[in-house]
């Protein structure tokens, strides 16, 4: 019944809520996550088309995690004034693909001494000379607590490849993946590569050709993020999945933005909506 329901919501609000730009609060109070220096957090963005993730540093330090789809520029640009980023470290970049691009070059003015990151095999030049090249099976550290392992590392659009990164912070995983690919998780399965986490990035919003069966049973997370692609619904074969093995899943399309707060032991869930309560118009 759980399953039924979650599908039967997310239809409804695809089809129904028609959210755009438009729809962010322009009123709503800033939000401080108030971390200690022994904490960090993950905020999740809800943006209508594309995938953009917040990493939060006790020192005010933020690494973006893509940046979202076409169209999502000012939904963005709120959100980054809501969480009150003043200086942005880096962007990781996991796919040279609009849906995880589109806002760079606004992001590049924006913050011009910010660090682009982005797997090896990432061909796309942008107009700065601070880039980074990320590497298959290295790891990489954000600050003094927060490591990136990259665990695999490629760009083949036609079979839904991109840079999949393993965040590490005391007792947590967070596997950020980009692949939908049932071959490349079965290699990585035979690999070994794959560790237990505790939050699972949902590759390609939700792709019928990812999350796996065994894979989903190995990686055992707790919690599944899923973005929203416009004028698409995650798989109800992947939805089946996760629910069958008691997963708790967040789909941002009905969650809202969901901030994850980490000390080196725990965490906690904060979904946050910051859209407007009455939809404008049907725009999908």
């Amino acid at each position: 019944m759980k399953y039924i329901n979650l599908i039967l919501f997310i239809f409804l609000t695809l089809f129904t809520s028609g959210w755009t730009s438009e729809n962010v609060r322009t009123n709503i109070e800033k939000i401080n996550v108030k971390l200690s220096e022994d904490e960090i957090a993950i905020t999740f963005l809800d943006l209508s088309n594309g995938e953009a993730s917040l990493i939060h540093i006790p020192n005010g330090e933020f690494f973006l995690v893509n940046t979202g789809g076409n169209g999502t520029k000012e939904e963005l640009k709120e959100y980054l004034e809501v969480y009150e980023v003043k200086k942005l470290t880096g962007i990781i970049i996991t796919k040279q693909d609009t849906l995880y691009t589109s806002n760079l070059d606004w992001l590049i003015q924006q913050f011009s001494d910010v660090q682009i990151i982005q797997g090896a095999h990432n061909k796309q030049e942008y107009s700065k000379n601070n880039i980074v090249k990320w590497e298959n099976q290295k790891t990489y550290k954000l600050s003094s607590l927060l490591a990136a392992e990259v665990i695999h590392e490629d760009q083949i659009s036609e079979k839904s490849l991109g840079m999949d990164v393993l965040f590490r912070f005391g007792n947590h995983r967070v596997l950020f993946m980009t692949s939908a690919n049932s071959e490349l998780e079965h290699q990585m399965l035979s690999n070994k590569v794959l560790p237990i986490t505790n939050i699972l990035k949902v590759a390609e919003f939700g792709h019928a050709k990812g999350s796996g069966e065994k894979f989903v049973n190995h990686v055992n997370p707790q919690i599944a993020i899923i973005f929203h692609k416009k004028g698409s619904l995650p798989s109800s074969d992947v939805l089946e999945r996760l629910n069958s093995s008691w997963i708790d899943i967040y789909y941002t399309k009905q969650f809202g933005s969901v901030t994850i707060k980490c000390t080196q032991t725990d965490y906690e869930v904060f979904p946050i909506s910051l859209k407007s309560d009455q939809p404008k118009g049907d725009q999908e």
